[in-house]
């Protein structure tokens, strides 16, 4: 044994510095466009900044000073055309305020019912609150909760990216 002392792994105590250890790549797919690339890191999800800037869409909130809950669930709504279009989707709002389902989606020959909900914090649970409807007249239920848009599997009600 030499005199120096070191880890199992790679630092070198007395010196104070970590020896060079050669890292892999990994290789990833883009969660924009869905094209394969090489990443140094763990985290690193776009392949590009194109793709890094249109997968950004900062928190979205509806305003808490609107009442109206016709307006608050019309603004729901256009924050989840918004961010849809973004994401490469088609979008169709329903016209009619008794339609079965709120939009209508299609990407790549998929077409997808989508139902909008703004929820709120029930203080004394401390649960978030969905109003009731129908799970059957749509194929997945946008709920906008103060961190953002999360979507919902109306079949096994699992979270789901679009």
């Amino acid at each position: 044994m030499t005199g120096r002392k070191t880890c199992s792994v790679c630092f070198d105590i007395r010196a104070k510095k970590k020896k060079y250890i050669p890292k892999t790549k990994k290789t990833r797919m883009c969660e924009i466009c869905g094209k394969e690339f090489k990443t140094w890191t763990s985290t690193q999800r776009y392949c590009s900044k194109k793709c890094r800037s249109i997968a950004y869409i900062p928190p979205m909130q509806v305003t808490p000073e609107v009442k109206d809950r016709a307006a608050r669930g019309s603004m729901t709504e256009l924050l989840v055309c918004v961010e849809l279009m973004g994401k490469g989707y088609e979008v169709f709002r329903n016209m009619s305020p008794a339609g079965s389902c709120d939009l209508v989606v299609l990407r790549e020959g998929r077409l997808l019912r989508v139902e909008c909900k703004t929820t709120t914090l029930n203080i004394k649970t401390n649960h978030w609150s969905i109003p009731s409807f129908d799970m059957e007249k749509c194929d997945v239920v946008a709920i906008l909760i103060s961190s953002g848009l999360r979507y919902l599997d109306s079949k096994t009600r699992a979270t789901i990216d679009l």
